[in-house]
């Protein structure tokens, strides 16, 4: 072989060799970076998932906060009424204790907290309703205390021990739930 014919051969060997390592390293390559593609494509999949998960957590906190915040609107609003509704109450009881009725009422409370007491009851009353009483119930009524309420009275035993309140105030919170509801329903 000659010198030429060698160096030829070896140029040929090399650019073979140089043509394969081309070729492996253009796969190699085209491999590598469909990895990188689909690694890519993967984490961004995952970030938008994530993205998703969170923004829908954040919808989700969102309405029920402001599920909440209607819920206690709607219970402040329904609060004022039964209060403004308590107010007219008290206020339609007060004139109602101005009436020739009550004075039948206050009378009928009388004779009940006797039935219930006893024959010795004695009765806390209002300043103001004392000489609203049946003659014959008016000396039942303790003189030194007075009722601090809308109306009606109080029937205890002398001593004090036993106690029939039928002030209306008494009978208001007697029946509060039902009232409170029949307010709420306005």
């Amino acid at each position: 072989m000659s010198l030429e014919n060698l160096v030829t051969e070896v140029r040929t060997k090399a650019a073979r060799e140089v043509a394969e390592v081309r070729g492996r390293t253009a796969a190699e390559r085209k491999t590598l970076e469909d990895q990188r593609d689909r690694e890519i494509a993967r984490i961004r999949s995952e970030q938008i998932q994530t993205s998703e998960r969170e923004i829908q957590r954040e919808v989700t906190r969102v309405m029920a906060a402001a599920t909440l915040q209607s819920k206690k609107i709607l219970t402040d609003a329904t609060e004022k009424r039964i209060e403004s509704g308590y107010a007219l109450l008290r206020e339609r009881i007060s004139a109602y204790t101005r009436t020739p009725d009550y004075e039948a009422l206050l009378a009928r409370m009388a004779e009940l907290g006797v039935s219930v007491i006893g024959e010795d009851a004695r009765f806390v009353v209002r300043a103001e309703d004392a000489g609203r009483l049946p003659t014959y119930l008016q000396i039942r009524v303790l003189s030194d205390s007075h009722a601090k309420a809308l109306g009606g009275l109080v029937a205890q035993t002398p001593d004090g021990r036993r106690r029939l309140d039928l002030t209306f105030d008494e009978i208001l919170r007697w029946k509060e739930d039902s009232v409170r509801e029949i307010l709420s329903r306005k």
